[in-house]
């Protein structure tokens, strides 16, 4: 239930549905208790003739209706176009971006409410129009345009890889702060705990990431030791083991469990390797003759730099025990695997341009002199 309320959250639909039943809301507010603005300063608001009314919110309902469609268009104009020239994974950082989401909210509910409000100007019930329903109405509509000049920015500006490439840049880091400053503790310890029971996957897909404070404090209040099987967000089959236990769950507590075990197919945003992985295909697909841009590739090298820099700071561990003593062992990928792998596979192909190899070769030698933490290499080791 968990996991399904987190997939519901970060889904690109649920803000603009939440504020536009807000806007439905309101309208049924307004017109079940209508404020009576006679005597007061808004009484210049008050539009009661009901032809006028029909126009005005047929006229707003036509128009940002219009708007909105436009707005989604460009969307997926945009999503069309920059993400076939780089990384199609890179689609889910620009989709959770909350300013969009909350200006298709509001077109979205602008239109609800008028919609509603239509509802009720049309039928025949002798109760009089809320007085300020049209004119909020149009309050509402001069708001939509003016979200939609900043929404054309918006989108204007996601066009540009480099903005994208800082989106993804500010997500990774932000996931490997998160380890850089544990609620818990990492450590290494050998795996000699007796497993003898097995949690199995029920489809394929990816492992998301896994909450191990709530983990670690099962772990605790139930006495028992985990062992996550699979590296987190990669690939799973069905019917494999995710999950070891050092003693056999009941119901309760299997339920529990899998509040945080988590597979689907979409790839887990929240892992930092797969920020890294991100940053190598737009890299290497930048630097092919297809798209022949290595001013791209250039500022990809650059981000990462910066981010296995950050990297370093997590001492390589194979364990987490949380501020209650639970003890959870996964599987990590060591930082000089993660370096290898990223330099080998851009090496590869970067080999022909002179510039993006001086950039490889810089960029090692700034990882050597600021990751102290771990065995310094040279462009020839990959």
């Amino acid at each position: 239930m968990l996991n399904q309320l987190k997939r519901l959250a970060h889904n690109i639909a649920f803000v603009p549905f939440l504020i536009a039943f807000g806007f439905g809301v309101l309208a049924i507010l307004i017109v079940a208790y209508p404020i009576q603005v006679k005597g007061t300063a808004l009484a210049f608001l008050a539009i009661t003739d009901k032809s006028n009314i029909q126009t005005i919110i047929s006229f707003v309902i036509t128009g940002i209706f219009t708007l909105t469609v436009f707005s989604y268009t460009m969307v997926m104009n945009v999503l069309n176009r920059s993400i076939s020239n780089f990384s199609p994974r890179l689609i889910p950082l620009l989709l959770s971006q909350r300013d969009h989401k909350i200006i298709l909210g509001f077109t979205s509910g602008t239109i609800v409410y008028g919609l509603v409000l239509a509802l009720f100007v049309t039928n025949n019930s002798e109760k009089p129009f809320p007085a300020l329903g049209a004119a909020l109405a149009l309050l509402f509509a001069v708001i939509c345009v003016g979200i939609f000049i900043y929404f054309l920015h918006t989108v204007s500006q996601s066009i540009h890889i480099n903005y994208i490439l800082k989106e993804s840049f500010e997500n990774t880091r932000k996931n490997l702060q998160k380890s850089i400053n544990p609620k818990g503790s990492f450590l290494t310890t050998e795996d000699s705990s007796n497993w003898i029971h097995e949690i199995k996957t029920k489809k394929c897909g990816y492992l998301q990431n896994v909450d191990l404070d709530y983990l670690s404090k099962l772990a605790e209040k139930y006495d028992f030791t985990a062992k996550i099987a699979p590296e987190t967000g990669n690939f799973v089959l069905e019917d494999e083991t995710l999950l070891y236990l050092t003693k056999k769950p009941d119901n309760k507590l299997l339920k529990k469990i899998w509040r945080v075990l988590e597979v689907n197919l979409n790839e887990p945003m929240d892992v930092p390797e797969i920020g890294f992985k991100h940053f190598v295909e737009v890299a290497i697909k930048a630097s092919s003759p297809a798209i022949n841009d290595p001013g791209t590739s250039l500022t990809s090298i650059d981000y990462m730099t910066q981010l296995f820099i950050l990297r370093s700071k997590i001492k390589d561990h194979n364990a987490y025990r949380g501020t209650n003593g639970g003890l959870i062992l996964y599987k990590t990928v060591p930082f000089d695997k993660l370096r290898y792998i990223c330099f080998t596979e851009m090496k590869r192909y970067m080999r022909d341009d002179p510039a993006l190899i001086s950039k490889l070769n810089n960029a090692l030698e700034i990882i050597n002199k600021e990751c102290t933490n771990y065995k310094p290499c040279n462009y020839s080791d990959f």
